[in-house]
């Protein structure tokens, strides 16, 4: 089971690694932004949220969480592990709702 909680943590720090580039990308389009570069920065951001959304609501993560959810139970509900599997779990339900097309808009 470690394997798989190894394999949970590496793809929620890809997600975090996309969410701070897109945040760095908007920090950048309300501060630097070139007078004719709206456009262009409005398609990034739209296509990192998507490959945010994406990377994050895949069919993966979902295994990991259903796999994972009998080693959870036997931990201690407060443990760090523990909740990071819960929070995720309901991460992940609330944005498997969110059609793609919507995120990226």
């Amino acid at each position: 089971m470690e394997d798989k909680l190894q394999a949970l943590k590496t793809r929620i720090h890809e997600v975090f690694d996309l969410s701070t580039a897109a945040a760095i990308s908007d920090w950048d389009m309300q501060t630097y932004m070139p007078p004719s570069g709206a456009a262009e920065r409005s398609e990034i951001l739209s296509t990192l949220a998507a490959l945010t959304h994406d990377k994050f609501t895949s069919p993966e993560i979902g295994e990991l969480l259903e796999a994972l959810q009998p080693y959870v139970e036997t931990l201690d509900p407060d443990s760090d592990e523990a909740r990071l599997v819960k929070v995720t779990r309901r991460l992940y339900d609330k944005e498997t709702r969110v059609p793609r097309e919507w995120v990226a808009e």
